[in-house]
C-alpha cells in the first residue's frame, strides 16, 4: 500500500513540474529541479545520521562485541545504486548536463522504482537500529517515503521538463552520447559505493592495508594515479566539464565521509579534525572561491591528508574504517590538487603562506581549547577522549613516530584538564613550516608542468612546420580566461 502511495504522489509532483515548465518557461522549471534536488541531496546526507540495522549485515566479522555472518546481497546493491542518485540530480539539475540526466532518468529511474517495491525490506533495516539517531516508525516511514517520492519526481521530471532529452542533432551524436554514458555510468557507480557495501559482499579479508603494507603501497600509487589520469583527460576540456569534475569530486567526499555516522555520532567523531573539514568546505570554496579559505586548502588540508595517507592503521581492506579513511583522505588530497591542475582553484602564491597561517592558526588554537575542555568533560558525558589534530592522545602519537615519546613527560594538569605542552606547542610551528615547504613544492611542481606544456607547444609547432596543420593535437587549454599556458 505505502508503495502505490509514492508512486501515485510521484506522478503527481511530475504533472506540476510539467506545469511549471509549461506555464513558467525553463527558468522557474530550472529552479524547481534544483530545489527538489538539493533536497534529496541533503535528506540522503541526513538519512545517514539515522539508525539503520543494515550496519549488522556485515558478512564475518565483529560489531558492537557480537560475530556477524550474514547477507542481503539484493539490499546491498539497491543501496549501492540508490548511492549514484544524490549526486547524479545534483550535477543534471545545476550543470543542465545531458550525460547526468541520461544517468538520472535511465539508471536513477528504475534504481528508486526498485527501492520503492523494496520499501518493506527498506524499513525492516531502518527501525532495527540501534545506533545513531533513532526515529519513530511513523517517522521514518514519512522520511524514507519523501525521499524516494522526490527521487522518482526529479527522474521523471527532466524526461517531462526538457525538450531536448530525447531529441539529438543526429546519429553521431547520439552514439556519442550513448557512448559516453556507458563509459561514465560504471566509474560513477563505482565511487559511490557505499563504505559497508565490500563487507558486505565480501566479508572481512584477511589481506591488510597498514602503514609499509603492500596494500597500502598499492593504495597510494593508485590515488596519484589516479590525478594523473583525470589530469590528463581533462586537461583541454571546457571549463564547464573541468570544474562539474571538481565538483562531483567534493559532492562525493561529503557523502562518503558522512557515512560514518551511521555508526553514531560521538564528541571523539564530530567533524573538526582537519581532514574532516574538507567534506563541508570543498563544495563551498568551489561555489564561493574564497581566496584564503582556497590557499589554505591547498597547504593545510591537503598537506593533512597526504601526511594521514602515510600513516594508516586499519586493517582488512574490506572494513568499513579502512574503506572511510582511504575514501575519506584519498578524496581529501585529489579534490584541491585537480582544482589547481585543471586551473579551477588560483595557483597557491606567495600570499597562500600568509593566508593558511592565519586560518592555520585559528583551526588550531580553536580545536586545542575546545578539544581541552571536552576532555575535561568527557568522562562525566560516557564519551571517549577527543583527539582533535592529534594533540591530546600520547598513544597515537608515540605510535605514529615513536622517538617523540619524551615530548609527552612533561605534563599540565588543571583539575578535571590536561595538557601536554612541549608536544601541542611544538606542533603548531612544525606544522605551519611543513605548509610553507609544501608550498615551495606547489610551485615547483606546477613550473614542471609550464614547461612540459612549453615543451609541448614547441614540437606541436615543429610538426606542423613540417607536415602542416595537425588535428587533435592542442597546443594550448581551452580556458576563458588565459590566453597561453598555466600549467
Amino acid at each position: 500500500m505505502a508503495q502505490l502511495k509514492i508512486l501515485l504522489i510521484s506522478i503527481a509532483c511530475t504533472i506540476i513540474l510539467f506545469f511549471v515548465a509549461l506555464v513558467g518557461g525553463r527558468r522557474k522549471f530550472s529552479f524547481a529541479i534544483r530545489a527538489v534536488a538539493v533536497c534529496y541531496f541533503l535528506m540522503h546526507i541526513a538519512n545517514l545520521f539515522f539508525s539503520d540495522g543494515f550496519l549488522y549485515v556485515i558478512n564475518s566479522g565483529y560489531f558492537d562485541g557480537r560475530y556477524f555472518n550474514t547477507q542481503d546481497l539484493t539490499q546491498t546493491f539497491l543501496r549501492w545504486s540508490l548511492a549514484v542518485t544524490p549526486l547524479a540530480f545534483v550535477m543534471a539539475s545545476f550543470f543542465d548536463s545531458r550525460l547526468f540526466k541520461n544517468i538520472s532518468f535511465f539508471f536513477g529511474l528504475p534504481v528508486i522504482i526498485l527501492c520503492t517495491l523494496n520499501y518493506d525490506t527498506f524499513m525492516m533495516y531502518y527501525l532495527s537500529g540501534t545506533r545513531g539517531i533513532v526515529l519513530a516508525e511513523g517517522v521514518r516511514s514519512v522520511y524514507f517515503s519523501t525521499q524516494l517520492v522526490l527521487g522518482l519526481t526529479i527522474s521523471l521530471g527532466f524526461a517531462v521538463g526538457d525538450v531536448k532529452m530525447f531529441s539529438y542533432e543526429s546519429t553521431n551524436d547520439f552514439l556519442r552520447s550513448l557512448a559516453t554514458f556507458s563509459i561514465t555510468l560504471p566509474f560513477a557507480y563505482l565511487s559511490a559505493m557505499p563504505l559497508y557495501s565490500l563487507q558486505s559482499i565480501l566479508g572481512f579479508q584477511k589481506m591488510e592495508i597498514r602503514t609499509g603494507t603492500d596494500g597500502q603501497i598499492a593504495w597510494l600509487a593508485l590515488s596519484f594515479l589516479l590525478i594523473v589520469i583525470l589530469y590528463i583527460l581533462f586537461r583541454f576540456k571546457n571549463k564547464r566539464a573541468r570544474y562539474m569534475l571538481c565538483v562531483y569530486l567534493a559532492l562525493l567526499l561529503s557523502i562518503q565521509y558522512n557515512t560514518m555516522f551511521i555508526t553514531g555520532l560521538t564528541l571523539h567523531r564530530l567533524p573538526l579534525q582537519l581532514c574532516n573539514l574538507g567534506a563541508y568546505i570543498y563544495v563551498f570554496t568551489l561555489v564561493f572561491k574564497p581566496k584564503p579559505l582556497i590557499n589554505t586548502i591547498l597547504l593545510s588540508s591537503t598537506l593533512g591528508a597526504i601526511l594521514a595517507s602515510v600513516y594508516l592503521t586499519e586493517s582488512s581492506y574490506t572494513y568499513f574504517w579502512t574503506l572511510h579513511y582511504c575514501y575519506e583522505h584519498t578524496l581529501d588530497f585529489i579534490v584541491p590538487i585537480l582544482a589547481v591542475l585543471l586551473r579551477i582553484f588560483p595557483r597557491p602564491e606567495k600570499v597562500a603562506i600568509k593566508h593558511n597561517f592565519l586560518c592555520f592558526s585559528i583551526y588550531f588554537f580553536g580545536v586545542f581549547l575546545l578539544g581541552t575542555i571536552l576532555n575535561g568533560y568527557a568522562k562525566d558525558l560516557g564519551q571517549d577522549q577527543v583527539n582533535y589534530f592529534f594533540l591530546f592522545s600520547r598513544e597515537t602519537a608515540t605510535t605514529a613516530v615513536p622517538f617523540i615519546a619524551p615530548l609527552f613527560n612533561v605534563k599540565l594538569e588543571f583539575g578535571r584538564f590536561y595538557l601536554y605542552p612541549v608536544y601541542q606547542f611544538l606542533v603548531y610551528p612544525l606544522f605551519v613550516v611543513a605548509c610553507t615547504l609544501f608550498w615551495g613544492l606547489w610551485k615547483s611542481v606546477l613550473g614542471f608542468l609550464d614547461d612540459r606544456m612549453q615543451l609541448r607547444v614547441a614540437r606541436i609547432a615543429l610538426l606542423e612546420k613540417k607536415f602542416g596543420k595537425i588535428k587533435n593535437m592542442k597546443k594550448y587549454y581551452d580556458t576563458e580566461d588565459e590566453i597561453l599556458v598555466r600549467g
